[in-house]
């Protein structure tokens, strides 16, 4: 009959408004729980790189998500990492440069006191005080071969004087033994001459 076929078609057509209108519900449903399961991960997610831009970088970035969110999760967990490395890193050049500054201070410090220090025997030396030495500490290398070929060079210059001052008393000895030998002549030659006068 034609009213069972209309009739079917009705029931067929009833059914498809119900399943688009459920299908619509449904994608609305579900478009609006992924909105706002997105919304809120992306909120935590910029509360979390708030953070990090305050300088808490012992945020924690996880999430169960495995599409671009979760990617974008993981980037940022690697940039905190990366952060965290350079940061060490640069700590650890600060302590070194700290390191190095005390040590070249410490350095310098010693160099000056040292260079004062032989400036005072050098000035003893020049004032005819031989028996200065400079002292080899074993600290620096550089002033210590300084210190040698200087108490070298003293004891080089302090046999050359004891040998000229040698040379010196043999030479007054000499003379004060011609003085005597002339005394002697001109006595002898003062007799000579009484005698020949006589």
């Amino acid at each position: 009959p034609r009213s069972s076929v209309f009739g079917f078609v009705q029931t067929i057509s009833n059914w498809g408004l119900f399943a688009t209108i459920a299908a619509v519900l449904l994608i609305g449903v579900t478009g609006t729980a992924l909105g706002y399961s997105t919304s809120t991960t992306i909120d935590r997610l910029t509360g979390k790189t708030e953070q990090m831009r305050e300088g808490d970088l012992d945020t924690t970035f996880h999430t169960t998500r495995i599409d671009n969110i979760g990617r974008l999760y993981d980037g940022f967990a690697e940039m905190r990492d990366a952060l965290n490395e350079q940061i060490e890193e640069a700590e650890r050049a600060r302590k070194e440069a700290e390191v190095s500054r005390a040590e070249a201070l410490e350095i310098s410090n010693y160099l000056q006191e040292k260079a004062e220090e032989y400036s005072d025997i050098m000035q003893k030396c020049a004032a005819g005080d031989l028996t200065q030495r400079m002292t080899e500490d074993r600290e620096n290398e550089s002033m210590d071969r300084i210190a040698a070929e200087f108490n070298e060079m003293i004891e080089e210059l302090e046999k050359t004087t004891g040998q000229l001052k040698s040379y010196v008393d043999e030479v007054e000895e000499a003379g004060q033994e011609v003085e005597q030998s002339a005394t002697t002549v001109r006595k002898a030659s003062e007799q000579v001459a009484d005698s020949i006068q006589k």
